[in-house]
Order: structure tokens, then C-alpha cells, then sequence
């Protein structure tokens, strides 16, 4: 699994992390720093394989419900399109 260089997210949580790995565990040798980036590649990727798991999990979870209760699917965003037209066209009018 790679995380592309243009996923916001990951390069956020790396930069935060980065820093906190930098500031709380100060590298005193080149030695220390190296420890600390495997460290922090490793929470990183664990991290990465946890979260893209659970939206895979949840993602074939919510396929099966829709699947098995289309009509209810479609029937709940019937309504929210038209709900949605209604709040425009109200809004318009203002």
C-alpha cells in the first residue's frame, strides 16, 4: 500500500508526528535520530494500514446493507435531492 505524496492527511499527520518525535525524543547522535524515524515510519504505517482497513471495512459493510435495501437507499436520497431543491429554491427567493 503506498500513500501518494498529495494525500493532504498523510502528509499532516507526518509533519505533526515528525515534530513531535523531534521535540519530545531530541536526538543527542545521528544514531538516536535514526532509531527515532524508524519509530516514527513504523507508527506511521501502522497507522495508515488501520485507518484505509476501517473504510474498507465500512465501505463492504455499507454495500451489502445497500444492496439488500436499495428501495430504502433510494427513497432516502429521493428526499434528500428534494429537500435539497426546496432549500435552493427558497433560499432564492429571499
Amino acid at each position: 500500500m503506498a500513500r501518494p505524496l498529495s494525500d493532504r492527511r498523510a502528509l499532516s499527520w507526518l509533519a505533526i508526528a515528525l515534530s513531535i518525535y523531534v521535540l519530545a525524543l531530541a536526538a543527542p547522535s545521528p544514531a538516536g535520530l535514526a532509531v527515532q524515524m524508524a519509530i516514527l515510519c513504523v507508527t506511521f504505517l501502522v497507522v495508515a494500514v488501520v485507518v484505509d482497513s476501517g473504510w474498507a471495512v465500512a465501505a463492504g459493510r455499507a454495500r451489502q446493507l445497500l444492496v439488500t435495501r436499495m428501495r430504502l437507499a433510494n427513497r432516502i436520497s429521493g428526499g434528500l435531492l428534494i429537500t435539497a431543491a426546496v432549500g435552493l429554491a427558497v433560499a432564492r427567493n429571499k
